[in-house]
Order: structure tokens, then C-alpha cells, then sequence
């Protein structure tokens, strides 16, 4: 293996040990008895040292000895682990993190400086039991990326292999005969599909990957907000394309901020209201017709609808004059768009729920805010479709030209009767009961007001984001 490969893969698993270590350390700083979590984290910051030895690493290497050594020492009972000794860690791990980057951009670890020296001189301290001073950690501003590097089971790998050597048969089969037989080509269309299959299968990955970075965002962002927050997450094992999931980085980081900015208040005012001193965020993800389903929830004090229709106003923006508390509520995702008075390291900007709106928009899904009955907490619900590799569509033909729908949001196709009932100068189907309006394509797609409202025989009923309506192309293939 060249020098370049293995420089690549010690950064990458480097990567994915300095974020399980830092998953470990959040979860050792509210549960610091936990002897499992405890004995992960001293295995990683021993592999990671013994690697970075081995590659010549001395810089790296040191600090990961020296936490090491802290480490041991809570491991053996001879110390009991305190936050101070967390943010320590966590302090050398930043450290390392910002040697990998520079090793991934110079090749080589660069000098020592006085940062690094004081942080291992403030490491043996913690070993000594003298007192030692935490640096400061600023949340960063962007979530982890992911590595180039793709795991995939072994099992999607032996069965592409077994399917390839089926396929090359089904050539030489093709090959030697003069007029293929219906069971060839039918056995090949076999093959083919379930290799599609299985390279798709390669390509999904945990959503949980997408928000392994989230606790340590939330532990440094309540520090640096003065408010005392946790993360809880569910159904992370729900599959996701490596391409979507990757995209979704940075959307549900400026959503757990942003819960942290405008709804986790202070410990005193949550419990003067009868709630716990902690605030809860909260990710949980499903799987639904195609698509990811993305809730974001808090338990913080909510929206403020006073300030959001004020700062309406005040941007002069024609909403301003909606009534309904939903229609006030979507105004939040406007470009520019902050309720925060002034301007701080974590919120105040007015780009945070408007990129994160763009963003998903981007990959063909959609955010929205709901407001909670009981007027507590805010939830943000984003869908996103579970794959952008490849996406089954219903084809579809109207003055001359071909659409591809997409065959999850296709919920059924329709026989329409000859002539449409109307109501209010649009025509309607009624679809299991339901009135749904009916528009032909070229109402939709042409660019003239006035384009044609003759329908087809054939319709479609599309769903999305729980809106229904009927489409009538020329022709569905």
C-alpha cells in the first residue's frame, strides 16, 4: 500500500475515533459512573496513540498519552471524573482534530506551539490532582463532515459478486444464440434488478451518522448560552443514501442551535414554570413512502408570535397581515428573517432557518414548523427522500413533451369520468370521497396563464407534505 493510502486511511479512521471519544466524553460528563462508556473511550484514545506512534506522529501522539494517562487514572478509581476534567479532554481533542487538519493539508504535523505544551502540562496536573485550568471550547460553526471512506456490510459485496458472475453468463448465453428466448432477457431483467438493488443497499448508511457530532454542539452551545440542555435521539438505525445524509449535516445543526438560541431557557425560569431545569432536544427519525421524516422538537418556551409579527412589520414584508398563527409562524423561514435583538456568536444572523429551508429544497424535500398544542417547545418536521441515486418515476406526456413524476408521491391512477364537475372555475374529482381539484398539466408546467384546461381519460392523484390534487397528462407510459 503507498504511503498516500495508509495517510488516508489513518485520517479517516482518525476521524471516526475522535468522534466516538467525543460522544463518549459528553455522555461521561452526565453519567461519569458509567464504566463501559469509560473503558470505550480509554480503548480509543490507546489506539489512537499507538497508530499515531507508529506513523511518526510524535505531537499527536503526546496528547493522546497524556489524556490517556488521565484516563487510566479514573479507570483504576484513582480519580473521580468531574466536568473539569471533561472540558479538558475535550480540549485535547479539538487539539488533535486541528493536527489531523493540518496533516491532511501539509502532510506533516508542523511545530509545536505554547497551546500544546500547556495543554499536556494542565493534563499531568488533572493526573497529580493539582488544580488545572479548562480552556474555553467555541461550538463550531459547522457540523463534522463525513470521510470519503464508505463501510458496507459484507454480505451487499457477496452478493454483488455472485449477481456479476450470473450477469456475465446471462451474456454468454445472449451471445451464442441466434434468437434470444423469452427466458434469457427475462432472467437477465432479474439480474439487473437485483443488482440495482444491491448497489443501492451499498450506498445506505445510519442517519445516526448524521448527528453524531450533535451532542458535543449542544453541551458547548448551552455552555456558552447559559442554559443547560441535553440531546435524546430515536430511530437512528433508519437507513439512509450516504449523498442525502451527508446534505443533512449542516440543516439539523442549525436547527439544534437555533432550539438552543430561541427556546432552551435559563435552569431558574424553567423551573418557575414547573418544568425540569434541563431542556430537552430532541431528533427522531422514520422512514415513510420514500422519504426520511425528520422531527427536530424542544421543550423551550416556543415561537414568540409577538415578536415574529413585529419584525414582519418592521422588514415590510406582505405577510405581515396574515392572521392564522401557522401563516405567522412560517414567516420565520424568510431571508434575513431574526427575532434576536442583537447579534451574538450562535444566533442573531438571520441565515439560519432560511438555509436550512434552501437546503432541503435543494435535495427535493421540504421543512415546516408545527406549533405544539400546549404552546410549549417548537417542532421542525423535515422530508427528505431516502435515496438521490435513483428514483422511481411514473412517466408522463402532455403537448408534446415528457415529465417524470415521482412514483412515491403517485398515490393512485385514476379513470376520469368524461366530463368534470366544477366548483369555483376549477374542476374537481372526487377521490374516495374527497373533492380534489384536477388540473391538466399544462396548467402546471406552461409558462401562460391561459394555457389549456382540456384534461386526459387517465389521471393522477399526487400527495405531498399531506396536500393531495389530481393531474391529467395527454398520456401515462
Amino acid at each position: 500500500m503507498r504511503l498516500d493510502d495508509i495517510l488516508q486511511d489513518f485520517l479517516s479512521e482518525a476521524e471516526e475515533r475522535f468522534q466516538s471519544i467525543e460522544a463518549l466524553l459528553v455522555m461521561l460528563e452526565r453519567q461519569p459512573h458509567d464504566t463501559h462508556a469509560l473503558a470505550e473511550v480509554f480503548r480509543a484514545a490507546h489506539s489512537l496513540k499507538g497508530t499515531c506512534s507508529f506513523l511518526g506522529f510524535r505531537r499527536l501522539a503526546g496528547i493522546a498519552h497524556a489524556a490517556e494517562d488521565l484516563l487510566s487514572q479514573v479507570r483504576a478509581g484513582q480519580s473521580v471524573l468531574t466536568p473539569a476534567h471533561i472540558g479538558l479532554l475535550l480540549a485535547a481533542l479539538d487539539m488533535m482534530r486541528d493536527m489531523t487538519a493540518h496533516i491532511a493539508a501539509a502532510g506533516g504535523e508542523g511545530e509545536a506551539d505554547f497551546s500544546e505544551e500547556t495543554l499536556i502540562q494542565r493534563l499531568a496536573a488533572a493526573v497529580r490532582g493539582e488544580h488545572f485550568d479548562v480552556p474555553s471550547t467555541r461550538p463550531r460553526e459547522k457540523a463534522d463532515k463525513s470521510t470519503a471512506m464508505l463501510r458496507v456490510q459484507w454480505d451487499v459485496f457477496d452478493n454483488l459478486l455472485a449477481l456479476s458472475a450470473e450477469m456475465v453468463i446471462a451474456r454468454e448465453k445472449i451471445l451464442h444464440v441466434p434468437q434470444m428466448p423469452a427466458g434469457v432477457t427475462s432472467h437477465l431483467a432479474q439480474l439487473t434488478a437485483r443488482l440495482q438493488d444491491e448497489v443501492l443497499r451499498a450506498r445506505l448508511q445510519p442517519v445516526m451518522d448524521a448527528w453524531r457530532s450533535l451532542p458535543r454542539l449542544v453541551r458547548d452551545m448551552a455552555a456558552a448560552a447559559g442554559v443547560s440542555a441535553r440531546l435524546e435521539t430515536a430511530g437512528g438505525d433508519t437507513l439512509l443514501d450516504r449523498q442525502v445524509l451527508d446534505l443533512l449535516r449542516d440543516p439539523l445543526a442549525h436547527l439544534v442551535r437555533n432550539a438552543i438560541a430561541h427556546g432552551v431557557e435559563p435552569a431558574e425560569t424553567r423551573r418557575a414554570q414547573g418544568k425540569a431545569g434541563e431542556g430537552v432536544i430532541t431528533i427522531s427519525a422514520r422512514a415513510a413512502d420514500g422519504h426520511l421524516v425528520l422531527t427536530v422538537a424542544d421543550d423551550g418556551r416556543g415561537l414568540d408570535m409577538s415578536a415574529i409579527a413585529a419584525r414582519a412589520a418592521a422588514m415590510g414584508e406582505k405577510g405581515q397581515g396574515a392572521h392564522t398563527p401557522q401563516a405567522l409562524a412560517d414567516m420565520i423561514f424568510m431571508r434575513g428573517f431574526s427575532t434576536a435583538q442583537s447579534v451574538s456568536d450562535i444566533s442573531g444572523r438571520g441565515v439560519g432557518l432560511d438555509a436550512v429551508r434552501t437546503q432541503i429544497e435543494n435535495i427535493g424535500g421540504s421543512v415546516s414548523v408545527m406549533l405544539p398544542e400546549s404552546g410549549d417547545g417548537t417542532v421542525f418536521v423535515m422530508r427528505v427522500p431516502l435515496t438521490l441515486a435513483m428514483m422511481p418515476a411514473v412517466l408522463v406526456s402532455t403537448s408534446g413533451q415528457r415529465f417524470a413524476i415521482a412514483r412515491g408521491n403517485v398515490a393512485e391512477i385514476c379513470l376520469l369520468p368524461p366530463v368534470l364537475p366544477r366548483a369555483g372555475g376549477q374542476n374537481i374529482f372526487y377521490w374516495r370521497g374527497m373533492p380534489l381539484p384536477v388540473f391538466a398539466l399544462p396548467q402546471v408546467l406552461a409558462e401562460k396563464a391561459d394555457a389549456a384546461q382540456k384534461t386526459g381519460r387517465f389521471g393522477l392523484v399526487v400527495e405531498a407534505d399531506g396536500v393531495a390534487g389530481g393531474f391529467a397528462p395527454d398520456e401515462i407510459f
